[in-house]
């Protein structure tokens, strides 16, 4: 779990440290002593807002948490600051199937636990749409490595957010049997960058 104003607050820190100081592209950064930050461009990621990180999300069809949980600490409308906070997800290694189609859908939920619930009863705050899932040759050019399926701003409190923020994978149809992302919270929507899978 991770402690998400203590985060928020590094980041930027670091953002303003980037810009008065000319820190170089790529160049990791302690901010605070609470956290390791990685600069891309324009883009400053935060490990304490990751959720995942080349996580997996082969599965068979049902409901799963993928990765790790941020602790808001309390109930707060995470939605409503400045600047604005995104949802990231970015695919690591292509989701495929064994060759049936299905669908797979990515969630930013919030629950009381930190062991968010997989059974509906989760808070939904965003709910991508389905995407395809098949061998490479058939599913969802969008499910291929470097690919960036999710990237929006936080939703506003219509619904309450609850304590702790997690990110669902809702599989339907058939079995997914590869695949990984990489899923994150930041103030600088990656359009200018493009993620690349491990060893390329």
């Amino acid at each position: 779990m991770k402690k998400f104003a203590l985060a928020v607050l590094a980041l930027m820190a670091c953002s303003i440290a980037l810009v008065a100081f000319a820190v170089p592209i790529g160049t990791a950064l302690t901010v605070l002593g609470i956290g390791t930050l990685a600069a891309f461009g324009m883009a400053v990621l935060d490990e304490r807002l990751e959720f995942a990180d080349a996580v997996s999300v082969a599965a068979a069809a049902g409901t799963a948490l993928i990765g790790d949980v941020i602790d808001l600490s309390v109930i707060r409308d995470i939605g409503a600051g400045r600047p604005t906070l995104y949802f990231v997800i970015t695919v690591d290694t292509e989701i495929i199937t064994g060759g049936n189609a299905g669908t797979i859908q990515f969630q930013l939920v919030s629950d009381a636990q930190a062991a968010i619930a997989t059974d509906g009863t989760a808070t939904v705050h965003y709910a991508s749409r389905l995407f395809v899932t098949d061998d490479a040759a058939a599913n969802d050019s969008v499910m291929n490595a470097g690919r960036r399926p999710v990237c929006v701003a936080i939703p506003l409190e219509g619904v309450a957010y609850e304590r702790y923020l997690g990110v669902l994978a809702v599989i339907a149809t058939t079995t997914v049997t590869a695949g990984k992302i990489n899923a994150f919270l930041n103030f600088d929507p990656p359009a200018g960058w493009k993620p690349y899978p491990d060893a390329l």
